[in-house]
């Protein structure tokens, strides 16, 4: 397939649906592939079919997959489903999409994919402006696009007119609902349009479904200010439009990435002359002994967890005392959503405190709760990884803090404190930070400690998505450790005075 090809999905109560399209015309490159709907539809039993259909073309790893779904769609997470089990809400769509199908796909409202659809190749290709799509059915699809960007997850028909929902008196449904001819229905699209008119003040509106191949019945007796107009694409807006709009989110995330790295080499570099400046006018007091001990001599077990304390942030030894603040702690965001990278959610917190205390038992990890000095209260985890005392290294890792932690000076604060334990008392020579590709915000935030990134480890896990994990790693010698040290402590001194540190 060439990289002017995606492929869109169209889920629907009673069909799923596939096909490849050509992004330069919006054309199907090959005939529509369709499967029904598996009833009862829950979110193993659609995500299984979406994987056949999609497997149905052999899709490279590099070609841009879309799928559309009934229902409100906000940041991967179905929020309503319409037409499916009520299963599906809370959802990961692209996650469970991504497991069955073993390939990363991009998600929307199906009406938003109908609408983006008639935008890019159908009835408002090349109009400007905004643009009000509407699909009349059993209810009232709507989707927004303002000067060639989606509004997601508008769910205009469900406006209150007169008392009711909109789409009980104007969905097409409505017709056969309440007996309406032509002229009564006509009546209550006039007051439904005539709202949307009054709220959003569209440039064009387009109005889809099956319904729409009888236009001429009932547009022409529309009185409205802007054009009001039939639908192109038909049934086929839904796969067009999802595999537009995954093209546009693989292009945006390629851009971001791009971005963040060299975001991540640029604060690297200033990280490091700002350190390197400030360690030159105020020389480190030389090293102590625990610094440099003698080889094999191990000052202290590398495992162990003593508190840690600075002004902002307090490591504790992690226990199950701690499980409560960190569930509360992990909630806000659904943290244990994020695709790339492993928080437990609150019904796994018991759990994962024990898998790491188990470790910490056997020698093999040092596991600490982050906790907020200011509210006593445990805010994220952090842990010793890869612990080699007799080459004096060791990794920081399996860190997470929770949404409301985030700017607040606590991340770097544990940094500080997790390397000064490592180089100034357990006397390592080197320490290991390492993160996930696709984990641009933590790539930023290690290369703007000071660390040098030594390489990439391609396809080095296999995640618990099923997809492959690239490890970017990075590392911090003791020879740098003064540099790196006066940066944070800069950082933190801003903090301290009641600036914002990152």
């Amino acid at each position: 397939m060439s990289k002017h090809i995606a492929i869109g999905v169209d889920i629907g109560g009673t069909g799923i649906k596939a096909a490849p399209v050509d992004l330069r015309t919006g054309e199907f490159l090959e005939e529509r592939y369709r499967i029904p709907t598996p009833q009862p539809s829950t979110p193993d039993a659609i995500a299984r079919t979406v994987a056949k259909v999609i497997t149905k073309f052999n899709p490279p790893t590099k070609v841009p997959i879309g799928v559309a779904f009934p229902g409100v769609v906000q940041h991967g997470i179905v929020k309503t489903a319409a037409n499916v089990d009520d299963s599906w809400i809370g959802t990961d769509l692209r996650a469970i999409i991504r497991d069955y199908a073993g390939h990363d796909v991009h998600v929307l409202n199906d009406a938003d994919a109908a609408g983006y659809g008639e935008f890019k190749y159908g009835a408002a290709h090349g109009r400007s402006g905004s643009i009000l799509m509407t699909t009349l059915g059993t209810g009232i699809g709507t989707a927004m696009i303002v000067d060639g960007t989606l509004v997601p997850n508008l769910e205009l028909g469900h406006i209150m007119i007169d008392g009711h929902d909109a789409e009980d008196r104007a969905a097409e449904s409505a017709r056969d609902r309440h007996g309406y001819d032509w002229e009564q229905w006509i009546e209550q699209l006039q007051k439904y349009y005539s709202e949307m008119e009054r709220l959003l003040w569209p440039d064009l509106i387009i109005v889809g479904g099956g319904v729409s191949k009888s236009h001429h019945m009932f547009l022409p007796k529309l009185r409205l200010r802007a054009p009001i107009i039939p639908a192109e694409l038909l049934n086929g807006a839904g796969i067009v439009g999802a595999a537009a709009a995954a093209a546009v989110s693989t292009r945006r995330e390629k851009d971001e990435s791009k971005a963040a790295e060299k975001s991540a080499k640029d604060a690297a570099k200033k990280a490091a002359k700002a350190a390197a400046k400030a360690a030159q006018a105020t020389p480190p007091p030389p090293a102590p002994e625990t610094t440099r001990p003698d080889p094999g001599i191990v000052p202290m077990s590398f495992s162990a967890t003593p508190v840690l304390e600075h002004a902002l942030a307090r490591l504790e030894p992690l226990s199950q005392s701690h499980r409560d603040d960190l569930a509360d702690a992990v909630t806000p965001g659904e943290l244990w959503r994020t695709w790339y990278t492993r928080i437990p959610s609150p019904d796994e917190m018991v759990a994962e405190i024990e898998a790491r205390l188990a470790a910490q038992a056997r020698g093999e990890v040092a596991p600490w709760a982050v906790v907020d000095a200011a509210t006593g209260r445990a805010v994220g985890m952090t842990t010793y990884l890869h612990l080699d005392e007799h080459h004096r290294r060791l990794e920081i890792g399996s860190t997470w803090l929770g949404r409301d932690a985030h700017g607040t000076g606590i991340n770097p604060a544990m940094k500080l404190l997790l390397l000064e334990r490592a180089f100034d008392v357990l006397g390592c020579i080197a320490v290991e930070l390492r993160t996930h590709w696709h984990n641009h915000q933590s790539r930023a935030a290690i290369a703007r400690l000071g660390a040098h990134q030594d390489g990439v480890l391609r396809q080095h896990q296999v995640w618990h998505d099923g997809t492959l994990r690239d490890t970017v790693v990075f590392s911090i010698l003791d020879r740098e450790w003064p540099a790196v040290r006066s940066g944070l402590e800069a950082r933190l001194a801003t903090r301290m005075a009641g600036l914002e540190v990152r």
